[in-house]
């Protein structure tokens, strides 16, 4: 277990990368008509389909 100073300044803990929004972490709203996709970092974006 790593130990942070919480007196230090904010320490970024998740690397930069492109999101990835793969098939089996999509859901469908069929009511609003809008997909949800989620990056396994836990970002998150909703689309409307028209």
């Amino acid at each position: 277990m790593q130990d942070f100073n919480l007196d230090a300044p904010f320490v970024k803990l998740v690397e930069e990368h492109e999101h990835e929004y793969l098939a089996e972490d999509q859901s469908f709203d069929n009511e609003g008509s809008t997909r949800t996709k989620r990056c396994r970092c836990g970002f998150s974006i909703q689309v409307e389909e028209l």
